[in-house]
């Protein structure tokens, strides 16, 4: 074990068992504080690591108890002079200089081993956020230009509440490949923080700042077109700004309707609780029906359907007129969907018959 090692143990191993350390902490420790040779620790937080030495690697150990006495033992607690223990379950293997963090444990740490808080770089390795940034490639993986061009691996989202002063990091392809939520309270910076995350990505100072990425961010509070303007002034992206209040072009933004549910569409409409809500709720519904693979039970289901409204409109006390209008209306559908098959059953149901003067 090196020097600095030695300098930052905050105590030692006491028990030892497949699936849980017991680390005594060392004498003179005021509530699970350590002055390290970087640094004053705080080791007590639940969810942090330790690292104990065993031969070429660290077992990374994560805290998931203290108590300031061993258990079984009774009697009163004097703070000042009590052994103070912190339980802790393994996590995985981190070699000493260089290498890859890894889950699981294949060698377990003797009794009265070192035990070690983290730092910083353990912690990158870890996570495997280290290094920041990393080679570039041309479009689909060809010739890179300028040939040492980089571009962002990693983008710090915040600062850990757990390990001190540590900068939370995500590794952008998995982050942004996946979903991902962002909680809290009204105006507690849910906008801001992703505002300030795409903000980071693209304002990227050197080559590359994610090349090839698009967003398609839904606004519905006019919060983010301020925070993005500047950027696109300055020519590092494009932003596209559509309203969709009538105003925008026809056909420059189509989406499919299964992509938001009944929330976000809502939201987005601004439909009315009562009466919109239901008539969108059924609308999207018949909408999946009729975008379904055509089989035969689908086409009963559509065909029937389409009869109850046919139907309903034939009894409807509206003038003969306007009933005929809304049939032809729907013939007309049907005409224009003839050569697709989800469609044929409809197509024969409304040109087939003599609807007379309805």
């Amino acid at each position: 074990m090196t020097t600095d090692d030695r300098r930052r143990a905050i105590g030692s191993v006491v028990s030892v068992a497949a699936d849980r350390f017991v680390i005594e902490m060392r004498g003179g420790t005021d509530s699970f504080t350590v002055v390290g040779f970087d640094d004053v620790h705080y080791v007590a937080r639940l969810g942090s690591f330790v690292m104990i030495p065993a031969q070429a690697e660290y077992v990374v150990a994560e805290i998931v108890g203290l108590r300031e006495r061993d258990a079984g033992t009774g009697g009163d607690i004097d703070k000042a002079s009590s052994a103070k223990f912190l339980d802790v379950v393994p996590v995985g293997m981190l070699p000493v200089e260089g290498g890859k963090f890894r889950f699981g444990v294949s060698v377990f740490p003797s009794l009265y081993a070192d035990a070690l808080y983290a730092l910083d770089k353990e912690l990158d390795r870890i996570f495997d956020t280290s290094p920041a940034s990393e080679g570039s490639s041309g479009p689909d993986d060809g010739e890179c230009i300028p040939p040492e061009a980089t571009r962002l691996r990693i983008l710090e989202i915040g600062r850990s509440v757990v390990f001190e002063d540590y900068q939370v990091k995500v590794r952008i392809d998995e982050f942004f490949g996946g979903h991902a939520a962002v909680l809290g309270n009204t105006g507690s910076g849910k906008s801001c923080t992703v505002a300030s995350v795409l903000q980071e990505l693209f304002d990227k100072p050197d080559e590359h700042h994610a090349r090839g990425a698009t967003f398609v961010v839904f606004d519905v509070n006019g919060e983010y077109h301020q925070a993005f303007e500047a950027l696109a002034a300055r020519g590092v992206i494009g932003v596209d700004r559509l309203i969709l209040d009538g105003t925008a072009d026809p056909g420059r933004f189509r989406i499919p309707h299964w992509f938001l549910d009944l929330s976000e569409w809502e939201l987005l409409l601004q439909a009315s609780e009562r009466t919109q809500v239901p008539i969108l709720r059924m609308a999207l519904g018949l909408a999946s029906l009729f975008g379904g693979v055509a089989d035969q039970q689908l086409n009963d289901i559509r065909n029937h359907i389409l009869a109850k409204c046919i139907t309903q409109i034939l009894s409807d006390e509206s003038p003969p007129g306007a009933n005929r209008a809304r049939i032809d209306l729907g013939r007309a559908k049907a005409l224009k969907n003839a050569e697709d098959p989800r469609f044929l059953g409809a197509r024969r149901a409304l040109i087939g018959k003599d609807l007379g003067d309805a």
